[in-house]
């Protein structure tokens, strides 16, 4: 509980950080720090439903598209995407989409589901680094630390979430329902700090 409560409470590495040297943002730094501190919002209130028992995967899906939208907008600022990964983005769109509101309905398999969103998140990640390989400097790139962050975190995060559906008595083992929590939160500290990062960076993305 107590780790879980640090690894949400990291967030607001990035935001603080995000705010000191807010004066100097890029615009495409702005959107990012908007968006971490939407998450901030987010997380409160859904760590406010959980302590109060209320159910808050609805807060989850919710935020899964929010993030997906995000990003895919905000990677799409910095390159302009090929035409495949613009199709294939449209297409996770659309599946997100029916998933949650259809084919989970149909026993759509749920590890399936991730590892195919997950996977996108990686991919897209990967396209950034491709398009930096010319950069003399990607290290002082704001949008190399960004993709850094969402590459370490789907890359730890992938497994715990499709075990499951290939192990479906996973949930019954005492190891797995320790270490899953442990993995995601240890995933989401790194990915916080990575995103901080991007804010120290002298060179500004406009």
């Amino acid at each position: 509980m107590w780790f879980g409560l640090i690894s949400s409470l990291t967030l607001l590495i990035p935001v603080s950080i995000g705010l000191l040297f807010h004066r100097r943002n890029g615009r495409l730094q702005s959107y990012l720090l908007g968006f971490l501190i939407f998450s901030v919002v987010f997380e409160t209130i859904s760590s406010f439903m959980a302590l109060n028992g209320i159910n808050n995967l609805g807060m989850f899906k919710v935020f899964l598209i929010c993030d997906f939208l995000f990003f895919t907008c905000f990677f799409n600022k910095y390159f302009s995407y090929l035409y495949w990964l613009k199709y294939l983005s449209v297409f996770m769109f659309i599946l997100i989409g029916l998933y949650f509101t259809l084919l989970h309905k149909f026993s759509f398999p749920a590890g399936l589901f991730f590892a195919s969103v997950f996977l996108f998140f990686i991919v897209q990640s990967i396209q950034v680094f491709i398009q930096l390989l010319d950069d003399s400097e990607p290290l002082n790139h704001p949008i190399f630390w960004v993709a850094l962050a969402r590459l370490m975190y789907y890359l730890i995060i992938f497994i715990i979430y499709v075990y499951p559906s290939i192990a479906p008595d996973s949930y019954d083992n005492k190891l797995f329902s320790i270490v899953q929590p442990i993995i995601n939160q240890t995933a989401n500290i790194m990915c916080n700090i990575l995103f901080a990062i991007s804010f120290l960076c002298k060179r500004v993305q406009i």
